[in-house]
């Protein structure tokens, strides 16, 4: 009794994040329609044997997906880091979806972050080194309150802290996050 009443709260709960994030993709869809027809795709330079970034042979950037390409729902978070709800979702709704559908192949996962802006250049950065998730998990397990704390944050999860510092400090991702 108590695991149907668990799984159906599981179950609103995941309707209402992707309830939400429809309607809030469709306000900001419709409110910059026409910008965003004029607008080049945002691209992400591929980083360099040397781990510096080239602008010049740049790639369009994909998001990053948790799970199976190929599973049959997505679901696309948006939230932000200073959202209560949000860190509340990450800490304690999120590992249960990773579990019971995630890693079982049934849904693939995508995180779109809201500002501030900075969160979402370290993210990109931190992407570079393949830490997107753990910073992502870190970040929400973290009190930010400036840029030194997001750059600690990238030291917490194994990033190298010269790559990531040049990366963050350049802010050259910092289109990437203003259009995310």
């Amino acid at each position: 009794m108590e695991s149907t009443k668990s799984t159906k709260n599981l179950v609103y709960i995941s309707a209402a994040l992707i309830g939400a994030g429809l309607i809030i993709y469709g306000a900001f869809y419709y409110t910059n329609i026409e910008t965003t027809s004029k607008q080049e795709a945002q691209v992400l330079p591929v980083a360099k044997n040397d781990g510096s970034a080239d602008t010049k042979t740049a790639q369009a950037f994909k998001e990053v997906v948790l799970g199976d390409e190929k599973a049959p729902v997505t679901m696309i978070e948006y939230a932000s880091y200073l959202c209560g709800h949000c860190v509340t979702f990450s800490q304690n709704t999120f590992p249960k979806i990773e579990e019971n559908y995630i890693k079982t192949g049934r849904v693939k996962f995508i995180y779109r972050p809201f500002p501030p802006l900075e969160i979402g250049m370290a993210l990109v950065c931190a992407q570079e080194q393949n830490k997107f998730w753990e910073y992502n998990h870190e970040a929400y397990n973290s009190q930010i309150g400036s840029p030194d704390d997001l750059k600690t944050i990238a030291s917490k999860v194994g990033a190298d802290a010269d790559k990531f510092n040049k990366c963050f400090d350049s802010e050259e991702y910092k289109s990437i996050a203003e259009n995310w």
